[in-house]
């Protein structure tokens, strides 16, 4: 992942994922998708300017940093 600096849509859902790699080198990320998986934590995305971010489904017990994030939706 760490090659794809220009990704705008990461869509990693439904593929059993326990953990995700570093993505902080993805610098124009706008979309996330990480639902139906087993995480239990996510990396840091203070960083990024997302406007849809989905984790629903996995086992989470903690939830980063969103903070760059202020165009996201409900």
């Amino acid at each position: 992942i760490e090659y794809f600096t220009s990704i705008i849509t990461l869509d990693i859902s439904n593929n059993l994922l326990t953990t995700i790699p570093d993505i902080s080198s993805i610098t124009g990320l706008v979309n996330f998708f990480a639902s139906n998986n087993k995480l239990s934590s996510l990396p840091n995305m203070s960083s990024f300017h997302l406007s849809d971010f989905q984790v629903a489904n996995n086992s989470l017990t903690e939830f980063p940093d969103l903070s760059g994030s202020i165009n996201l939706s409900y």
